[in-house]
């Protein structure tokens, strides 16, 4: 186990994460109480790889653990995970950092048996503790109230609930919608100013990017003014480079680009490539068929297929399903006859092939070819759709 650690702390370093150097050092001791020995693991997770990055590890005794570094380290999130106890996030910056838990009933919603996890000696973290604090301080207002206290029901209910209980739970959360939307925006907003009063604090990236950097939240032009923004600590944290990798795949996907060539599997198991479509106008339709919007958008699309399929129009439709009867059959119940084919998921932990190779963060996402393959638009809405196809056919 040991070696495996060291393997891949070898193979694998965040750049400009862990500097050689004495000006600056950082140290991470922990003290929880109820633990005996065990293993330490710090890491963080690759959101561009959809996969944990272990760093360094430690021994722990008698529920006690140090980790010490010889150089300096660029503040950013980390992950600590306590052997089977556990684990915590933590601001790492070069200072001595403590840390104080202890061991309590097992919580199956964070599968942890930590609890009362304090953190001390980290001003970065303490930050993006009272950050976090100021964001749940605007879900607890007054005027969310009814929609807040059936989350919390929801979460409240044990592992062997009755899933009616679930479903009528769910369905009176879809009743308040519209305050479930305004709670969301006044967060999105709060979340927004923060980034550019502290463009360079590396919080900025961590607490904006993972919900908040999406396409269906900001237009391109407002992830342009953010990139720009954002400087200093702020771009040397591993949440950046995800929202770099993030923006730079949009921009590459943007109008006037060539859709890049993908060849995947039909429902009948032949072999279909996106050149296959040349001299056609085409939609590639990125769904799945657990997407309820996607499902819903169906026999809007029949029509604009029906209308528009002898005039040298075609829709592509790629699946992220990973279970490919459901796929299937959601082709058959909703008699979608246009060309269908299945993404590929070569790591499984990480999104699929050809949803990655264009930028998909959100479903349904659709790009407009003309039929050179050159990006006409993305993500136009049914109106926006309906009158590109007027424009184009001239019907």
């Amino acid at each position: 186990m040991r070696k495996i650690i060291i393997i891949c702390l070898v193979a694998f370093c965040f750049q400009a994460c862990w500097l050689e150097g004495d000006k600056n050092k950082f140290s991470l001791t922990g003290e929880i109480a109820g633990a005996g020995d065990g293993l330490v693991i710090l890491e963080q997770f690759d959101w561009t790889k959809r996969e944990r990055i272990v760093f360094d590890s430690t021994e722990l005794k008698d529920g006690e653990f140090r980790f010490t570094s010889k150089g300096s380290i660029n503040p950013d999130l980390w992950l600590v995970r306590v052997d089977s106890l556990g684990s915590f996030e933590v601001f790492l910056e070069n200072s001595p950092i403590k840390v104080k838990a202890k061991i309590g009933d097992y919580n199956y919603k964070t599968s942890s048996y930590l609890q009362d996890i304090n953190v001390t000696g980290s001003t970065v973290h303490n930050l993006y503790e009272k950050h976090q604090a100021d964001v749940m301080a605007i879900r607890r207002k007054s005027e969310y109230a009814p929609y807040m206290s059936l989350v919390d029901q929801l979460n409240s209910l044990p592992q062997e609930a009755d899933q009616t209980l679930r479903d009528s739970l769910l369905m009176e959360m879809k009743k308040q919608d519209s305050l479930s939307k305004a709670m969301n925006n006044e967060i999105h907003e709060f979340k927004t100013k923060f980034l550019f009063d502290n463009p360079s604090s590396p919080i900025a990236p961590v607490i904006y990017a993972l919900f908040n950097f999406r396409e269906n939240l900001l237009s391109f032009e407002e992830m342009t003014r953010i990139m720009e923004a954002l400087s200093g600590d702020a771009t040397n944290t591993s949440t950046y480079k995800y929202m770099k990798s993030q923006y730079d795949l949009i921009a590459r996907m943007s109008p006037g680009a060539v859709a890049p060539n993908f060849t995947l599997n039909t429902p009948d198991g032949k072999r279909l490539s996106l050149t296959d479509t040349r001299g056609k106008y085409v939609l590639l339709d990125f769904w799945a068929s657990w997407c309820v919007p996607c499902r819903k958008s169906s026999p809007y699309l029949k029509s604009v297929y029906a209308k528009y399929k002898d005039q040298g129009f075609e829709i592509l439709a790629v699946s992220n399903d990973t279970n490919h009867d459901k796929w299937k059959k959601a082709i058959s119940d909703d008699q979608t006859p246009w060309l269908h084919v299945v993404d590929t998921f070569p790591n499984k932990r990480a999104a699929a092939e050809v949803a990655t190779l264009y930028a998909v963060q959100f479903l349904p996402t659709t790009y407009l070819l003309d039929p050179e393959g050159v990006i006409l638009a993305r993500n136009l809405s049914e109106e926006e759709l309906s009158k590109k196809l007027e424009e184009i056919f001239g019907i």
